[in-house]
């Protein structure tokens, strides 16, 4: 990772950068380096502008849509980005077969909700104490779109557990008066044996378990909350096969289990929460107008901070055919940072149209359909290569803005933008240390 000096002087070379900038000539790239007969040339002074944007709030649930599932739970104290905060909505639901509990004849054991981690997306210390709460959710979720700023009604705690998280140890379980064990991915799971949860599950009116939606109309979900603050956030697969409410219980000397599980269909939604009260005071960075805006960028998961990039002059190009544009983004590691806070695995661009919507640029659209949605960063770029850069293949959509035939910004962000914690602070096109900037290989007309 790059350190950088401390801020102030960060600030002083950024003001000695853009006013030299701002008065040269070549500002715009009219330094093109002109090649050989075949007028091929480089250059990567192409001059572009930065600022950072705060996100209202991202969608979590899409109706009829493929919802991954895969969500942060915690409360994370940033050192840059202040406090992120995040829960977790979810319908369980009925399994291939239906439960026939007979009480008093069946006895139960225990009633455990089964949070399988994603491993890959745990961020931060993952040594100290984690406190989580379960609640019974009692509002039905609305039919639409859900979105990460929105809430919903629960009820009576159910659960809680204090732990400190084994991400990488298989879970082995003894099965009851089986006298055998079985294992299952690393998990947390949580006994919702409180406010009599437990009970009024197995003792349910068995007409509640006779059709899918009786079911989920008697228990509408449960909410998972963070009570502790810690310097890092978990992350679990809440659609995993391992995922759900399991009840253990017995009749006489035999032993039976039931899995209510959470289904690709099953709604799961995120509360995020961002408070940027870390070491940096964020107003100097993030706006249009902001007095920082070119100088330092802030990329964060959930409904964090994006950035945007304007092209102001790129028609002055139009007599270049691009060959290859690549955008090189650099890590910069404030003095505050904890490197125990690695940087996103993932950004890519987007283009932002007139009425502030956004897509893909064509190139990412290109990488996946050549090389698939797991393999596209092999041709797109966009992850960490080992100078602590990020490079981004824009070529297509570089040649098509100079044509002016999509608009001049670009929306950068990280994906999957929803489903992770993680954060990296990046230098601006005026960064006085580490700038960011475009390396532009072209043909002349």
């Amino acid at each position: 990772m790059k350190y950088i000096q401390p801020f102030f002087i960060l600030m002083l070379g950024l003001s000695l950068f853009t006013n030299s900038a701002c008065n040269d000539p070549t500002v715009i790239g009219s330094d093109l380096l002109t090649g050989d007969q075949l007028g091929i040339g480089f250059t990567d002074t192409v001059t572009f502008r930065s600022y950072n944007k705060f996100v209202d709030s991202i969608a979590t649930h899409v109706p009829d849509q493929f919802n991954a599932g895969i969500f942060p739970v915690g409360n994370f104290a940033d050192p840059i980005f202040g406090m992120t905060r995040s829960s977790v909505y979810s319908e369980v639901t009925l399994n291939f077969t239906f439960p026939r509990f007979s009480p008093p004849f069946s006895k139960l054991d225990s009633v455990v909700l089964s949070l399988p981690y994603q491993t890959d997306r745990v961020y931060g210390d993952t040594t100290e104490v984690y406190s989580l709460e379960i609640y019974e959710i009692i509002e039905d979720f609305p039919e639409s779109t859900l979105y990460s700023n929105q809430d919903y009604a629960v009820g009576d705690l159910i659960g809680k557990i204090d732990f400190v998280p084994a991400i990488s140890d298989s879970v082995i379980l003894d099965l009851p008066g089986q006298g055998t064990t079985t294992t299952e991915p690393p998990q947390v799971r949580i006994p919702l044996n409180l406010s009599g949860f437990d009970t009024k599950l197995f003792t349910a009116d068995p007409a509640v378990f006779d059709s899918i939606a009786l079911f989920e109309d008697f228990f509408k979900g449960f909410y998972v909350k963070a009570v502790s603050t810690n310097n890092g956030m978990l992350s679990f697969n809440f659609k995993s096969t391992d995922a759900g409410i399991r009840v253990f219980y017995h009749e006489d000397t035999s032993f039976f289990n039931y899995h209510f599980p959470v289904f690709g269909g099953s709604i799961v939604a995120a509360h995020f929460e961002h408070d940027y009260d870390g070491s940096i005071d964020m107003s100097k960075f993030v706006g249009e107008d902001a007095e920082y805006t070119d100088s330092l960028l802030f990329l964060q998961g959930m409904s964090g901070t994006d950035f945007v990039l304007e092209f102001p002059y790129v028609t002055s190009l139009e007599d270049k055919l691009v060959n290859k544009a690549e955008l090189e983004l650099p890590i910069i590691l404030l003095p505050d940072d904890d490197p125990v806070n690695g940087p996103l695995e993932q950004i890519i661009a987007y283009e932002i149209f007139e009425d502030g919507t956004f897509r893909q640029v064509d190139d990412v659209d290109f990488a996946i359909n050549r090389a698939g949605p797991e393999s596209f960063s092999d041709i797109f770029g966009g992850t960490v290569e080992p100078d602590d850069v990020y490079r981004l293949n824009i070529s297509v959509h570089f040649q098509n803005m100079i044509r002016g035939a999509v608009t001049n910004k670009m929306l950068i962000r990280t994906t999957p933008k929803k489903g992770q914690a993680a954060r990296v602070v990046l230098g601006g096109p005026q960064n006085g240390f580490s700038a960011a900037k475009l390396n532009l290989t072209f043909t002349n007309l």
